[in-house]
């Protein structure tokens, strides 16, 4: 049995947020189908002027930041004609002018692009996602519907007309009329934010995504200082720097070598995540049997909410290329960083030396709950085997570690984490 097999999952738990970039407006978790009260506009919304619209660092995406103002449509154009390797537009919006929107929408349409969300589209925004001819988005994207305000002058009978021309878009797209239908039921003064999967069944999402395709971070950021910026706002990050600055320096190098080359958000995110997993064993080195339990019953809880997403997910977790901070439910990030920030807050504590002698008869009880083929896809994350064993294998082997006597489990955690050293150190 290879003595790296626990060092190997125990990272699997660990993806900070730091991928995320600071100018996204943040989502609004709204259960569905309940619709979102807002204040009711009397006159149309001022213009916000147009939203930021960029060629993403790798050339393969444009990104629409902001709302949808007056002067969106010509500038994303612009961008769009001077750019012909592009076949992605990325949406992060809040809405804006619906006339704006339907023309981005047309280009869409004209150039057979596809639309990518990963973040936030609600209101006007939606009307560019349904014309891409590839829609996919992130299973924790905000995509919000409701039935657009009209500010006609000629009364219902044209009022009518419009929301007829806008169902015309829903048709082409070939999304379910019964979603159309609910989208303009929903008042223009609430918000309805149907689930991924209601999506999904509709065909407003054409494909599953897992996140991180485009390079949306290293577009966004242009030096250390954006990147020292965004982590600042983690709380893990103050205690890092304080105590491991080698570490928090190494981030950001590794964040910084992702963005010189034009990397896609899954390249940032497995970059920084390797860091921090490299690095897990001096983080977690202070701290108490029962934060390392805790962080044990974590690693299981995301394992069981990505597979809850589908298998892929799961296995990509058990791999350490799963940003869970836009797949999973926000208490997973909240909790990976509030365990990392008091197990950096913790002091210094003697450190002993605990021998495979030790463990090895606790291990052979965890090993004897799981199939050989779970063992060995557990063991070596890059062997090719199918999603569904290597989920499976990652979620026995936590739970049989968690089912352990107290001391025997903290013993095994803490075996894990010197292993971990150790292989990093020889590699």
């Amino acid at each position: 049995m290879r003595s790296s097999l626990i060092a190997l999952t125990l990272t699997m738990s660990f993806s900070p947020a730091a991928a995320q970039h600071s100018t996204s407006p943040r989502p609004i978790p709204v259960p569905s189908p309940i619709p979102v009260p807002s204040p009711v506009p009397s006159l149309p919304t001022p213009d916000p002027g147009p939203a930021r619209v960029l060629v993403a660092s790798n050339g393969q995406s444009i990104i629409i930041d902001g709302n949808i103002g007056r002067g969106t449509a010509q500038r994303f154009e612009t961008v769009a004609n001077a750019a012909p390797g592009v076949r992605t537009v990325v949406l992060n919006s809040n809405g804006g002018w619906m006339d704006e929107a339907e023309r981005v929408a047309q280009i869409v349409r004209e150039k057979n692009l596809d639309t990518y969300v990963e973040t936030v589209c609600r209101s006007a925004c939606t009307l560019i996602l349904i014309a891409g001819r590839d829609r996919a988005a992130s299973p924790r994207a905000q995509i919000g519907f409701h039935r657009p305000i009209y500010y006609g002058s000629r009364g219902a009978t044209d009022a009518q007309a419009y929301i007829s021309s806008l169902r015309s878009l829903y048709d082409r797209a070939n999304i379910a009329r019964t979603f159309t239908d609910r989208t303009f039921a929903t008042p223009s003064a609430g918000m309805w934010y149907p689930s991924y999967q209601e999506m999904r069944d509709a065909n407003v999402l054409t494909r599953q995504t897992l996140g991180g395709e485009t390079a949306i971070v290293s577009t966004l950021l242009s030096s250390r200082q954006d990147v020292e910026r965004i982590m600042e706002g983690l709380s893990f990050w103050a205690p890092l720097r304080r105590k491991y600055p080698q570490i928090a320096e190494r981030v950001i190098d590794s964040a910084m070598s992702v963005h010189q080359r034009g990397g896609t958000d899954q390249e940032m995110t497995d970059t920084i995540r390797a860091v921090f997993s490299s690095s897990l064993p001096q983080i977690l080195a202070d701290a108490s049997d029962e934060l390392l339990v805790r962080y044990f019953r974590l690693a299981l809880d995301q394992a069981l909410a990505a597979r809850a997403i589908s298998d892929e997910a799961c296995s990509r977790l058990a791999q350490g290329r799963l940003n869970i901070v836009t797949t999973l439910p926000r208490e997973f990030a909240d909790r990976d960083m509030a365990i990392q920030t008091e197990a950096l807050n913790s002091p210094a504590r003697p450190r002993r030396v605990i021998t495979d002698q030790e463990v090895m008869p606790f291990l052979e009880t965890v090993f004897a709950g799981m199939a050989e083929d779970q063992i060995r896809a557990v063991a070596e994350p890059e062997r090719p085997v199918s999603a569904t064993l290597r989920c499976e294998g990652s979620i026995a082997y936590f739970r049989g570690v968690l089912a352990l006597p107290d001391e025997a489990r903290a013993n095994v955690i803490r075996w894990s984490l010197a292993q971990s050293s150790t292989d990093t150190s020889a590699n």
